[in-house]
C-alpha cells in the first residue's frame, strides 16, 4: 500500500479506526455537488459483522440539525435481504425524512484481515460496485426501490460534511463506527473499467498517476503516507484535506 518519494511509489502506512472514536472529517468539499461519480479505496477489516447492522466508512450528511439526509458507503449485514454474510454498501436518504435506499455488492463477501479493493459508483443511471476487480450483483437491503443510484449532489441541504469512518446526519455523528484499516481513497469524477483494473493491480496498490485520469481524479487521500500525521489527511489532488478526531493509528499496510 503507498507514499510518492521521487519518482517512486511507497506504500509504508495506512489509517487504523479503533471502531470506537475516531474518524475525519471535511466540510463541504469541493465535488459536493456531483451526481455522477466514483469513490475508490482500499479496506482491512477487524471481524465481519454478527448481527445486522452497518460500519460506515464514507459518509456524507447535512450540517444541520434539523436535516437527516444521509448518503453512506459502508459494510453491511442484513439477515433479511443478503443473509448471514458481510457486504459492501451503499445508502441515500436524500431528504429530511426521507425513504432509505441501500443496496449492497453481493457477487464477492467481504472477508476479515485481509485487503480488499473498492469501488462505490454512482454511473448516472444506477449503482455499480466492484470489489477486486469484480464487478457486483447489486441487492436491495433496505428500502423498496429500483437502482437508479444517489450521490452527494442529490442530497438536500446547503451545507454537509464528508466523513470517513462513522455516520453522520442531522449535524451530528451516528454510531456506525468502522473496525478496521483504510487506505488510498480516491475520488473520481469517472471511472472506466480498463481503470478499475488498472487501480486493482493485481492486489497490490498502485500509483494512481500511472492511470492517467486527468481531469477526473478529484481527491486522492493516502492515509498515512507523503504529508500525511495522525491528525490530518492531505488531498494530494484536491484542496479536500480531512481533519482526523482522536489520533488514528498509521500503521504498516
Amino acid at each position: 500500500m503507498g507514499s510518492l518519494i521521487g519518482s517512486s511509489f511507497r506504500n509504508a502506512l495506512a489509517m487504523r479506526l479503533n471502531g470506537t472514536n475516531q474518524y475525519g472529517w471535511v466540510d463541504n468539499p469541493t465535488f459536493k455537488t456531483d451526481t455522477v461519480a466514483c469513490f475508490s479505496f482500499w479496506i482491512k477489516l477487524n471481524a465481519l459483522l454478527t448481527v445486522d447492522g452497518i460500519q460506515s466508512i464514507i459518509v456524507y450528511g447535512v450540517n444541520i440539525a434539523g436535516n437527516d439526509a444521509t448518503f453512506n458507503i459502508g459494510v453491511r449485514r442484513n439477515l433479511t435481504a443478503t443473509g448471514t454474510g458481510t457486504y459492501l454498501s451503499v445508502l441515500i436518504r436524500a431528504t429530511h425524512g426521507g425513504a432509505n435506499i441501500g443496496y449492497a455488492g453481493t457477487t464477492t463477501p467481504l472477508v476479515a484481515g485481509a485487503w480488499m479493493y473498492c469501488e462505490v459508483e454512482d454511473t448516472g443511471s444506477a449503482w455499480a460496485m466492484r470489489i477486486n476487480n469484480v464487478s457486483q450483483t447489486m441487492t436491495l437491503n433496505i428500502g423498496v426501490s429500483a437502482n437508479t443510484g444517489g450521490w452527494l449532489g442529490d442530497l438536500s441541504g446547503a451545507s454537509h460534511k464528508l466523513v470517513i469512518g462513522n455516520s453522520y446526519n442531522s449535524n451530528a455523528l451516528g454510531s456506525t463506527w468502522f473496525a478496521g484499516v483504510v487506505d488510498e481513497i480516491n475520488y473520481f469524477s469517472a471511472i472506466t473499467g480498463a481503470q478499475s483494473t488498472l487501480m486493482y493491480n493485481g492486489g497490490t496498490p498502485i500509483n494512481p498517476h500511472r492511470v492517467q485520469f486527468g481531469s477526473a481524479w478529484k481527491s486522492w487521500w493516502r492515509c498515512g503516507d507523503s504529508r500525511d500525521t495522525n491528525a490530518i489527511l492531505y488531498d494530494e489532488i484536491g484542496t479536500n484535506n480531512i481533519t482526523l478526531v482522536n489520533t488514528p493509528t498509521l500503521v504498516t499496510p
